[in-house]
């Protein structure tokens, strides 16, 4: 596990801060932050007593922060080594992005026509996408405007599903967005055509603007 201060030297992420009613919410987005931005890399420990401690919290608000990490799909549990950050296989990475191309056409399909709530809300994501900075927050704000949309669909089984092909997804995208220098700007101008066809109820033009988006060619995909 790398060095325990690591977790508490971002500025204003210290969980001992918040309120009682705050404190899981908090520890949950210090991990999920540490892990999508790579403080916490792929196959890293994740020992309750050592985090509680670094943390200054009890053990309490991280074990549970951990249960829904692993429910994410960012943790996993071994028998023997305890909770370890999930680290993503290129076999694994081949295969998530094959099952978005296949499902999320059909989810956007049924999201169709986009209330306008949905189309509020995604436009709302998309505007905090274009301030944000940190990769890792723009991995989590990438996955929330594509949900939103495919929230307007009469499928809640089908919109789980895709939660849970993006959820081991973020962190591979927070890393790509570091190494690739064109990758924002490109996720914002593939968002912009998809929210516009949305606007329009041109289903053809949503259905382009988000193949363009998830066609990653497979020689591309590789772990950074």
């Amino acid at each position: 596990m790398p060095d325990e201060g690591a977790l508490t030297r971002a500025p204003g992420s210290d969980p001992s801060d918040a309120g009682r009613g705050t404190v899981q919410q908090a520890v949950l987005q210090r991990l999920r932050d540490a892990i999508l931005s790579g403080e916490l890399p792929g196959g890293s420990r994740l020992i309750q007593a050592d985090l509680a401690k670094t943390l200054r919290v009890s053990a309490t608000p991280v074990r549970e922060a951990l249960r829904y990490l692993e429910a994410e799909g960012l943790v996993g549990s071994h028998p023997h080594r305890g909770s370890v950050v999930h680290r993503i296989s290129q076999h694994e990475l081949e295969e998530l992005y094959d099952l978005r191309r296949l499902l999320e056409p059909e989810a956007l399909r049924r999201a169709m026509p986009a209330s306008t709530a949905v189309l509020a809300e995604a436009g709302q994501l998309h505007d905090a996408m274009g301030r944000e900075t940190s990769p890792a927050r723009f991995a989590m704000l990438n996955r929330e405007f594509h949900l939103t949309i495919y929230g307007g669909a009469d499928s809640k089984r089908l919109v789980e599903m895709v939660r849970s092909l993006t959820n081991p997804l973020m962190a591979y995208v927070s890393a790509s967005l570091q190494l690739v220098p064109d990758l924002h700007q490109r996720s914002m101008d593939d968002h912009s055509k998809l929210l516009s066809a949305l606007r329009q109820n041109d289903l053809q033009a949503a259905l382009d603007a988000q193949v363009r988006h998830i066609r990653i060619p497979r020689a591309t995909l590789h772990l950074p």
